[in-house]
């Protein structure tokens, strides 16, 4: 009996660490929230998300194990690879769900793999005004379907891959983000889809190898998120999908991440003549130090390098594959043609119910150019804190955050424009791009059982352009060399402008991982010159299986 409790245990454990909680779910605000409580050793292996599935499995079984209750088993049900209670279906029906979880799976002591359908329909209004300044008021929806799969080979590689295809009438405000970028956010190749709507793909997936005890490695195409808060500076989740390397290091208090990636420099209306669109290539590497159980503190790095330049065609900087070395020195050493960043973090945890966070990026920095005046525009650098409440006033399941962001002029641009710290024609960094702040506020709530609220609500202003001639700094598309002037700059320079955002969701789970949703969303953009006076407003319900709705904040 022991020796069959031990196999079990053993099994469990190797079959639950492979492949990731996805980005913005509930289980992965669950999971950060059981780091709060105190169930994690320390508060760096959340920095880098997102969450491994062996990470969450071993906070989630902890938790449980002291007082079990709906939401531990519902979620250890979703992270945990143990063959649950079978079907006791008849006939072909005996296959499907076997482990109350997934449509489909095998387990072998080789070998396993599950497969799931991905489903969203929703259906609403929307109303606001286009970029024609003309108000509309008509239906919306989404239409989402696709399939994923996952599973180990052998007791060291995981794998995921997932393909959805998509058609949606979005809120106006997207819309006109499409529009104006010809892209949908946090997605890539997009076609119109009859008059009002359009037509895209989601398609990702990507190899999980345990190189050593100490040693993981991922291979594939996702996003990354770097950060403890709803957004980051240094590496946020608003673009696309990419393809990238992530070796994660982790020995005694230290975990040392290398990041590698290929970017698209996406350039709309590209003749097919010319082939592929240009690449970029992004490098990363942070090193955490947990200085407590309580205390972790990050510095990292990052060099985005363009595969061509005014003189020409470049390709791949082969200086920036050495994964122990300071890149801003290697940047110089080859004549500074890239765009580098130096960034430090830091996390806190305090009495088993807050979580303090804050970063700060550093883009460039002269102190000789202030005998010259204030404000010199290559002084760029930006910061956020934050801080994290669970369990508010006592009340079980409540928790709230808020942040602030502030981002000076020109921040995350580059003279090159190829070498901007951008994706697809979408923000690596902060959604506003720079020359702006940002305050939001969060709650998170399940009232009752299987019901869950979210509420987000932002205000942030950015200084617009005057005239077409000169950058006031928001815009990091754009070339530096097109600056408004070398001195006396200040943050919200320009027309000041003012985006007001409420998001508000509330979920009931039908079962694990399907979901009843209705969701509202407000946005208001508008300056003082009138220039911009746009609005935004939808309800949307819908039902959604193996999907994670995106909460389009921007």
């Amino acid at each position: 009996m022991r020796l069959l409790l031990l196999f079990s245990l053993s099994f469990n454990l190797a079959i639950a660490q492979y492949t990731y909680v996805p980005l913005q779910s509930s289980l992965g605000q669950y999971v950060e929230r059981l780091e709060i409580l105190g169930y994690s050793d320390n508060m760096g292996s959340s920095f880098v998300k997102p969450y491994r599935r062996e990470y969450a499995y071993s906070l989630i079984q902890k938790a449980d194990s002291v007082q079990s209750n709906w939401r531990s088993q519902r979620n250890k049900l979703k992270v945990s690879d143990v063959q649950g209670q079978m079907n006791t279906g008849k006939g072909i029906l005996r296959y499907f769900y076997t482990n109350k979880r997934d449509i489909y799976s095998y387990q072998s002591k080789d070998f396993d793999f599950f497969v799931n359908p991905v489903i969203y329909g929703a259906v609403g209004q929307r109303q606001g005004y286009n970029l024609n300044n003309k108000y509309i008021k008509e239906n919306a929806y989404q239409n989402s379907r696709g399939l994923n799969v996952r599973g180990r080979v052998g007791n060291r590689i995981g794998y995921f891959t997932e393909v959805i295809d998509n058609q949606f009438v979005p809120d106006v405000y997207i819309s006109n983000y499409i529009q104006t970028y010809q892209v949908v956010p946090g997605e890539n190749f997009l076609k119109t889809f009859k008059t009002r709507g359009y037509d895209f793909a989601t398609v990702k997936g990507y190899i999980d190898i345990k190189a050593h005890k100490n040693i993981q490695v991922q291979f594939g195409r996702d996003r990354n998120f770097w950060g403890q808060g709803q957004s980051s500076l240094i590496l946020s989740d608003f673009a696309t999908d990419y393809l990238f390397l992530k070796v994660q290091t982790t020995i005694w208090k230290i975990e040392y991440t290398n990041l590698y990636t290929q970017l698209v420099d996406f350039r709309y209306n590209k003749p097919d003549a010319i082939g592929a669109y240009p690449r970029k290539y992004a490098t990363f590497h942070r090193l955490g130090y947990n200085v407590t159980k309580n205390i972790n503190i990050g510095l990292s790095e990052c060099v985005v390098a363009a595969s061509h330049n005014p003189n020409g065609r470049r390709g791949f900087e082969l200086e920036y594959l050495n994964p122990v070395i300071f890149y801003r020195s290697v940047e110089q050493y080859i004549g500074s043609p890239d765009n580098s960043f130096l960034n430090a973090d830091a996390t806190i945890r305090i009495a088993k119910r807050f979580k303090l966070h804050g970063q700060f990026v550093l883009d460039d920095y002269n102190v000789g150019n202030r005998k010259y005046g204030k404000g010199w525009w290559g002084n760029k650098y930006a910061y956020q804190v934050g801080i994290k409440y669970i369990n508010v006033l006592g009340i079980k399941n409540l928790d709230i955050a808020t942040e602030y962001s502030r981002i000076r002029p020109y921040v995350f641009g580059h003279y090159n424009t190829s070498a901007n710290y951008a994706h697809y024609n979408q923000y690596l960094g902060h959604y506003l791009g720079a020359n702006a702040h940002e305050i939001v506020g969060t709650l998170f709530y399940t009232p009752l059982k299987n019901v869950e609220c979210e509420l987000i609500i932002s205000y942030a202003q950015y200084g617009a352009n005057k005239n077409d001639r000169y950058e006031y700094g928001t815009n990091i598309f754009a070339s530096n060399n097109l600056k408004f002037q070398d001195y006396n700059n200040v943050t919200l320079q320009g027309i000041l402008t003012e985006i007001t955002f409420i998001y508000f969701r509330t979920s009931y789970e039908v079962f694990p991982n399907v979901y009843l949703d209705a969701i509202a969303r407000i946005r208001l953009e508008e300056d003082g010159y009138f220039i911009k006076n746009e609005v935004s407003l939808s309800l949307m319900t819908g039902l959604r299986v193996n999907f994670e709705p995106r909460r389009y904040k921007f």
